[in-house]
């Protein structure tokens, strides 16, 4: 039988090597895995570690300010674009400037010519002051839909960040300003860039250099008004509202001036029961008066005269009573019926 001879691969023994790089990556369906190229020999009860990457990535040296993190000052930060082919694991990062050390940080996956922004170590050279105004609500829509009432208005806030570069050098500063669900970006027209939660603006400021950024967003606001159940002084609020459509205002007015009438007759009532409430307390009173006195005295023939006013007096106002009542009980059907017919 004849015999084949093969050359045996080289042994790598990590005594001899540097930093290189000793495996090269590689997807397991959904998964990544790095395979070594070259066979490691590690002496017995030693350990070893294998340096996975060993080349230049680009990058750039940035801040990075956002208010929630600290109000003051920004993060000295990295932005990486993974330019090495390999998939980066997450993990910590320890960062080196200029041969110095910077700070440790955290970085998730990175997958190859994807970008991540990581961030180190407070940039004290660097100082910011925001400031949030808002602007008065603008009425930009009303319209009433089966006695319904919506009101579409604008909310404006502007928010101006001061960024003060005080060191020696130029700095790259970015910006994260949160990025809030139903608030449209109004100026800048478009962020530098974009992430779920915030988004970033880039300055670029020069040695002892101050400048301003402006972020102007609006929120529309919708308030839902059910007409017939809102008394003369809310109905009145709405007729006040500025910019509202003349038609709108003219038929809300006509139902301000159907709730005033309601409320009228609601306060002759109440008048009314006031009244016999007070003619029951005194009757109450000159009765148990009454049982003390002698039947032929003056006094006694005084207040038999004035049960008998005080009974006609009651028996009136009861009847007003119960008229007022009927005439509420139609008025409230007159508002609802015209609240309900109402659609502009």
């Amino acid at each position: 039988m004849g015999m084949a001879q093969v050359a045996a691969k080289p042994v790598f023994s990590l005594a001899d090597t540097g930093a290189a790089s000793m495996a090269q990556g590689g997807k397991v369906g959904t998964l990544f895995r790095y395979a070594i190229n070259q066979p490691v020999t590690v002496p017995r009860k030693r350990s070893a570690m294998i340096p996975i990457l060993g080349q230049k990535i680009d990058g750039e040296m940035v801040s990075v300010y956002n208010r929630s993190a600290d109000a003051k000052h920004p993060m000295n930060g990295i932005k990486l674009k993974n330019t090495s082919g390999l998939h980066l694991m997450g993990g910590p990062i320890t960062v080196f400037d200029g041969g110095v050390y910077g700070g440790d940080a955290l970085i998730e996956d990175i997958t190859p010519g994807e970008e991540r922004l990581l961030t180190y170590a407070m940039d004290l050279a660097v100082e910011v002051e925001p400031a949030t105004k808002s602007a008065p609500q603008q009425l930009l829509s009303a319209k009433i839909v089966n006695g319904i009432l919506s009101l579409t208005r604008k909310q404006r806030m502007d928010t101006v960040y001061t960024v003060k570069n005080s060191a020696e050098e130029k700095r790259t500063v970015i910006v994260e300003h949160p990025l809030r669900a139903d608030w449209t970006l109004l100026e800048p027209k478009q962020a530098d860039e974009r992430t779920q939660t915030n988004y970033r603006f880039r300055l670029q400021l020069e040695p002892k250099q101050t400048a301003k950024l402006t972020v102007s967003e609006e929120c529309p606001i919708v308030e839902v008004v059910e007409l017939v159940s809102q008394d003369v002084k809310r109905i009145n609020l709405l007729v006040a509202q500025p910019q509202l459509d003349p038609k709108v205002k003219a038929s809300l007015q006509k139902l301000a001036d159907l709730q005033t009438e309601l409320a009228d007759l609601t306060a002759q009532r109440t008048e009314r029961e006031t009244r016999v409430k007070e003619i029951e307390q005194e009757q109450n009173r000159i009765r148990q008066n009454m049982r003390e006195l002698d039947r032929t005295s003056e006094l006694y023939k005084s207040y038999v005269t004035k049960l008998t006013a005080q009974e006609t007096e009651f028996d009136k106002l009861r009847g007003e009573i119960q008229q007022l009542r009927q005439q509420e009980t139609d008025k409230k059907a007159a508002i609802a019926d015209y609240v309900k017919g109402l659609n502009l």
